[in-house]
């Protein structure tokens, strides 16, 4: 993100894993289940044309 403030850029990073706290229900589940399965069931609908948007990701 960024912002035009009297002739100078500024830039906001923002973590938002470091947002969301350690105890959230959803962190909960990333940790008991394991979606690698998903990068499979996905595969077909990625083009081949270009760079491995899979690998990139993780």
């Amino acid at each position: 993100m960024m912002e035009k403030q009297s002739g100078q850029i500024q830039m906001v990073i923002l973590d938002i894993d470091s947002m969301i706290p350690e105890d959230h229900l959803l962190r909960r589940i990333k940790n008991c289940v394991n979606f690698d399965f998903i990068y499979e069931k996905a595969a077909p609908y990625y083009s081949h044309v270009g760079r491995n948007l899979l690998t990139s990701l993780f």
